[in-house]
């Protein structure tokens, strides 16, 4: 990753746009460096944990997964009802 992207990484408009485009690796870079300006956000771990399973990494998915819940527990109780 090139250039002044750290606005968007905060965002995760980028790595979205990666795993839209089913650059799973270049999105997982995107969602780990944005997990070191804001390790507490919900959503990047929600985002990450979709690009280690994407690149077949169950385990790391499920940390992320897990750590996702830990920081909104809401978040589990409404996957339920859906």
């Amino acid at each position: 990753l090139q250039g002044d992207w750290s606005s968007d990484v905060c965002s995760s408009d980028l790595g979205t746009a990666l795993f839209k485009q089913e650059k799973f690796q270049e999105a997982l870079d995107v969602f780990s460096a944005a997990l070191e300006i804001d390790p507490e956000n919900a959503v990047l771990h929600s985002n990450r944990s979709s690009c280690y399973l994407r690149l077949g990494n169950e385990e790391k998915a499920m940390e992320d997964a897990e750590a996702c819940i830990r920081i909104k527990p809401s978040w589990a109780k409404d996957r339920k009802s859906v």
